[in-house]
């Protein structure tokens, strides 16, 4: 080997190596800023928390149960460990990561519309917190093997989403009083049209969904959780295939065992919701008020 090969060599060894270290550095950096976030899921693994009501599910969980409301209205201390567009198999992940690292909670609300959401693009843009949980690397390997070896190879590759921006967001504040403002209502013309039979929250996507709804039953029954399963309030009139979501709500029940409280249509007012599956601060206090009013949830003081 001449010379002139051997210093070729030599330097791109050097720059491999450089690119790893540079990548493992940055990565490491990064992960110590995150875990320190207010960010709900760096707050659960920090660890040492210990909430008496734990809210999981999507956004439709997110805008219906506002943890500072409940908390407010109830004297509990509440806490969401919702996110937007979150399939069921991610609240799985999230309530086993929970009570491994914090005290169990008195209740669980789960909104129960995740079961109809994908879970490719959820468990990839949570991937950064591979380092803190032994479920979400096998779970990405899974749902996506390339996605998977690339955070093996890279592990900047890891903090690559807007989870990761919303987590350095909340750097030094809490992520809980998120929520519409009562201002934000949507179109009486659009809260009053249909969602259609086809509306992916009163789907069943077959896959890892409806086996991590039993495993958070199963978890909820080990650990002497009371568990509320329910449907979140939809706009008034959207609901136009009732049998739809009744038989949903039926096969939910049966699969786990577990009935599945209705809330479909327990606010009515139309000034309560931001478009037709979520609600704004308005809603979110009067849903608090239903949840009271009907046991679920005691009042403060009780």
């Amino acid at each position: 080997m001449n010379p002139q090969t051997t210093k070729r060599l030599i330097a791109v060894a050097v720059f491999v190596l450089l690119l790893f270290v540079g990548d493992r550095g940055l990565s490491a950096l990064l992960s110590r800023a995150e875990i320190a976030s207010g960010f709900r899921y760096s707050r659960m693994y920090r660890g040492g928390n210990d909430f008496d009501v734990l809210i999981l599910g999507n956004s439709r969980s997110i805008h219906s149960m506002h943890a500072p409301t409940i908390s407010e209205k109830t004297g509990k201390r509440a806490f969401h460990l919702g996110f937007n567009g979150l399939p069921m198999v991610m609240s799985g992940v999230w309530l086993a990561d929970y009570l491994e690292h914090n005290d169990p909670p008195e209740t669980v609300l789960l909104e129960v519309s995740s079961l109809g959401t994908e879970s490719v693009d959820a468990v990839r843009k949570f991937s950064f917190y591979q380092a803190s949980s032994s479920l979400l690397a096998p779970l990405l390997k899974e749902s996506s093997a390339e996605d998977y070896w690339a955070t093996r190879v890279s592990h900047l590759y890891r903090h690559n989403g807007d989870a990761v921006v919303r987590c350095l967001y909340f750097l030094g504040r809490s992520d809980q009083a998120r929520a519409f403002p009562s201002s934000q209502v949507g179109s009486e013309a659009m809260l009053r049209s249909p969602l259609g039979a086809d509306y992916s929250g009163f789907v069943i996507r077959e896959g890892d969904n409806l086996p991590a709804l039993k495993r958070v039953v199963q978890l909820c029954r080990e650990n002497g959780i009371e568990l509320r399963l329910m449907l979140a309030p939809l706009s008034p009139q959207a609901i136009d295939t009732p049998e739809v979501r009744d038989a949903f709500l039926e096969r939910v029940a049966d699969e786990t065992g577990q009935p599945v409280l209705d809330f479909s249509e327990a606010v009515t007012d139309l000034s309560a919701f931001r478009d037709r599956v979520h609600m704004n601060k308005k809603g979110l206090e009067l849903f608090a008020d239903v949840l009271i009013s009907r046991g679920i949830l005691p009042a403060s003081g009780s």
